[in-house]
């Protein structure tokens, strides 16, 4: 009985690894700020973008955000990204259709792509909120920043130089509203995370949380030798606990290109129960049966 036991308990937990292993979030949107063409799409993508001319506060984009978990969307969201700070934006570039902007791509994942000279600063705000609600009731969500899931010159083609990721990008993130406190992990295969950087980096005055330390040539992340950081190189994850309301913001580092991917390592702001894909559910319902024919089977007192 004891071995039975044994060996359910290690197909659930093969259930409950499997069901993390595949969390990550989808990004539907719903209605964005658009190309400066005014067209809402490059390439598959939704490019939503933003320059010095754009004001505080504009949304760039809305939609529903899915988490996912094996196959399955177990909890949806509705969020919103808006324009929360920029000054000192590098743009008007040959590329500069993706050097500023919120990108949705069409398999749901979304990245950052921004563009600072050396003493600027850009942020932007997402807010996530109970589906149906209209963009009024908070949801916490975990969010994870990590590696760009597309080069930019995949999204236009003129934006090949965007891939030029440069080193030392310094950034924050802070929660407001009243849900949620961030508790931080991190993976980087390749060192390239710094963390706790002193006072005085960011626009309030405060340390930032940590710096991307990217793309010399030869740099363990460079595989290729070029000096650029593609798709594939920068391998990190920075994962915060659940809130309702994230700013991240980029300041007064070495300028130039940057770029971010979103996703999610946890649930949406507590842990519900994934649904097991049918193969597992089988695994599960064999391991009951199997259980259930011993106990019927085993003499008295076992």
């Amino acid at each position: 009985m004891r071995v039975l036991a044994l060996n359910l308990a290690f197909v659930l937990l093969l259930v409950a690894s499997e069901g993390r292993a595949a969390a990550f979030l989808r990004w539907s949107q719903l209605a964005g700020s658009g190309m400066a063409s005014g067209a809402s799409q490059s390439n598959g993508s939704q490019v939503n973008q933003y320059d010095e001319s754009t004001p505080l506060g504009s949304l760039l984009s809305e939609g529903i955000v899915e988490q996912v978990d094996g196959g399955v969307a177990v909890q949806t969201v509705g969020y919103r990204v808006s324009l929360q700070a920029r000054n000192l934006l590098f743009y008007n570039e040959p590329d500069d259709l993706t050097n500023n902007a919120f990108v949705v791509h069409a398999n749901g994942q979304a990245d950052w792509y921004n563009a600072i000279r050396g003493s600027g600063s850009v942020a932007l705000q997402f807010d996530f909120f109970d589906l149906g609600s209209g963009f009024a009731t908070p949801e916490a969500v975990a969010l994870s920043l990590t590696s760009p899931h597309r080069q930019p010159d995949l999204v236009d083609p003129l934006a090949a130089e965007v891939r030029r990721l440069h080193f030392n990008e310094v950034y924050d993130v802070d929660v407001i509203g009243a849900l949620g406190l961030p508790t931080r992990t991190f993976t980087d295969a390749y060192g390239q995370i710094q963390q706790s950087l002193g006072p005085g980096l960011m626009p309030d005055g405060l340390a930032a949380d940590f710096s991307l330390g990217w793309a010399a040539p030869g740099f363990g992340n460079d595989t290729n030798g070029d000096g650029n950081l593609d798709v594939g190189e920068a391998q990190f994850t920075y994962d915060f606990g659940a809130a309702n309301s994230f700013v991240i913001a980029r300041s007064q580092d070495s300028g130039k290109r940057s770029a971010l991917g979103f996703t999610a390592e946890g649930f949406f702001g507590g842990t519900p129960q994934p649904i097991p894909e049918p193969g597992t559910a089988v695994m599960i319902g064999m391991g009951l049966a199997v259980l259930a024919g011993r106990r019927r089977t085993a003499p008295p007192g076992v």
